[in-house]
């Protein structure tokens, strides 16, 4: 019994350990946050304090378009719901995309990007009645941002152009937007 359990030994001994699973996960640098078109000054940030989803990333690599329920990745962030975002892995720009053109908070539940392959454009679908000018209904619409000027514009309209009735959901945006 002695020589097996020390042949049991030698050969354990010798096996690889078996690769092991992080315990944690840290998303690496911290992130200086933009909003809108326009950087906001001196905000340095801690890891993201929730969980984020659904990358979406650029064609050379540079954007990554996600939605996170992180309530600490940019000021102002109020109303506890997720927003999309997206980062910049070339100068470590993080900005927040669902907002109205000019900044401002609101209370939505945007999720599930898509960026262009320039990253210019991203799509992206939410619930929300005041991302844009004359949302009346409560339904998921379809959004697309402009990155180059802040603009944002409701895709998910009804053939005559009014509002849809009907919900909206997982936008995929071609490769020039």
């Amino acid at each position: 019994a002695a020589r097996l359990a020390e042949r049991q030994a030698r050969r354990q001994a010798q096996q690889p350990a078996p690769a092991l699973a992080p315990q944690s996960f840290s998303a690496g640098p911290q992130l200086p946050i933009t909003a809108g078109p326009e950087r906001i000054p001196a905000a340095v940030l801690p890891d993201s304090n929730d969980s984020s989803w659904a990358p979406s990333v650029s064609a050379d690599g540079r954007f990554t378009a996600f939605y996170s329920t992180a309530s600490n990745l940019a000021p102002g962030d109020n109303d506890a719901q997720p927003d999309v975002f997206v980062y910049d892995g070339q100068t470590g720009d993080l900005e927040l995309v669902s907002v109205p053109q000019g900044g401002g908070d609101i209370w939505g539940y945007f999720n599930n990007p898509s960026i262009s392959d320039d990253g210019r454009y991203v799509a992206f679908d939410g619930w929300t009645n005041d991302l844009v000018p004359g949302e009346v209904e409560w339904t998921s619409d379809i959004y697309v941002l402009d990155r180059n000027d802040g603009s944002i514009v409701r895709i998910s309209d009804a053939f005559d152009g009014s509002e849809s009735d009907g919900n909206s959901y997982q936008p995929a945006i071609s490769p020039d937007g």
